[in-house]
């Protein structure tokens, strides 16, 4: 009998798996950087690469500024790079009770800043 191949499609979210084991998910309020978020969602959270997702490249993001018109400062192009990169870390984690790569506690709805954000992905002034 041939080995069968894991139908990638069906795979489920972590929002998904956590749901399942009746954890309650909030998102952080992002205070002042929520336009952060804007982007990276219009840029899509990752690339499609040859095995599954890569992050962002800056060349992606350097694109998305010029066909969009949109100035990005270079803390700001560093901090969707690193979104990006905890995204495609966090969904290859495969505890689906792994802590989510923007929070310092499970329960707790935590409320960030746009600096509190740059000091989680380690992008410092």
């Amino acid at each position: 009998m041939p080995d069968e191949k894991p139908d990638l499609t069906k795979r489920e979210t972590h929002f998904e798996e956590l749901s399942k084991y009746g954890k309650k998910i909030e998102f952080p309020e992002l205070k002042g950087a929520e336009y952060i978020v804007s982007h990276l969602d219009n840029l899509g959270w990752a690339l499609q690469g040859a095995n599954g997702y890569i992050p962002l490249t800056f060349q992606e993001i350097y694109a998305y500024m010029q066909a969009t018109q949109t100035p990005l400062n270079s803390e700001e192009v560093l901090l969707i790079k690193k979104m990006s990169e905890a995204y495609v870390a966090q969904s290859y984690d495969k505890d689906p009770m792994a802590r989510m790569p923007y929070g310092d506690t499970e329960d707790n709805k935590i409320q960030l800043t746009t600096d509190q954000i740059l000091a989680i992905f380690g992008a410092t002034d």
